[in-house]
């Protein structure tokens, strides 16, 4: 399902941008100046739609890489319902789980950092 939607904001993305960026605003900048995570994001999108990932990465690393992950995933659903033997479930234990939470936590935090830097260098 997550695949699907993020396939679908990159088709969005492709087909009407400059209505992407006129209704896409971030409430935390307008109000402090600051970057939230995922600001840039609408911008990364569009850019990743339109062919230029390294653009896109400048612009949010985290929304890039999402994105990317998530058509991926759309992807191998779609290959995965036409053969079902392509069919994979991925089973992780608890320690496995907290892992890829703690991992996911760190790539939010990193990725914040990498804007903030970058707004405070524009200051």
């Amino acid at each position: 399902m997550l695949g699907l939607l993020a396939a679908a904001g990159l088709l969005l993305a492709r087909l009407v941008p400059d209505l992407l960026l006129a209704v896409v605003h971030c409430p935390l900048r307008e109000m402090t100046g600051w970057p939230c995570p995922t600001c840039g994001g609408t911008r990364a999108a569009i850019l990743l739609a339109s062919g230029r990932p390294a653009a896109a990465f400048a612009a949010n690393p985290l929304v890039t890489v999402a994105a990317a992950a998530g058509a991926l995933a759309f992807l191998a659903a779609l290959v995965a319902s036409v053969v079902p033997t392509a069919r994979r479930r991925v089973l992780l234990s608890p320690r496995e789980r907290k892992a890829a939470l703690v991992g996911a936590a760190l790539c939010v935090i990193g990725s914040w950092a990498g804007l903030l830097v970058v707004a405070l260098r524009g200051r």
